[in-house]
């Protein structure tokens, strides 16, 4: 009787270092999915642009992948990344200035893992956003 005993809480006590080591995985992956900025939609953060000139952007985004003069002052600049891995995704930013405005903010994330979103793809663009 006593054999059976030691046999049943060893049981227990692998299956609750099982369930433990469960959460903390789960924890870290939660973690590591989310975007650093807080931003959940891509409408928070094409908001977020319209509120901005073209020095806050290049200030917060750093300097875009691709500009293009769509003349009449207007430019175009383009951010894009792609992020491997669990929170493998791809990310585009398309954003128009007219002068020095943003006129128009396009986002476009297409992650690719449940553990990636919101924005999970995004995150190397967006993560200095204000």
């Amino acid at each position: 009787m006593h054999l059976k005993s030691i046999k049943i809480n060893s049981r227990e006590k692998i299956m609750k270092s099982y369930i433990t080591l469960f959460f903390v995985v789960a924890l870290l992956l939660l973690g590591c999915a989310t975007n650093k900025s807080g931003y959940k939609t891509e409408a928070a953060v094409e908001n977020r642009l319209y509120q901005m000139n073209k020095t806050d952007v290049l200030t917060d985004l750093g300097p875009p992948n691709t500009k293009a003069d769509l003349g009449q002052g207007k430019e175009a600049w383009r951010y894009s990344s792609e992020v491997g891995g669990l929170t493998g995704g791809e990310c585009t930013l398309s954003i128009v200035f007219d002068g020095n405005k943003v006129s128009s903010a396009k986002l476009s994330a297409n992650d690719l893992s449940w553990v990636s979103f919101p924005l999970g793809s995004c995150t190397k663009i967006i993560q200095t956003l204000r």
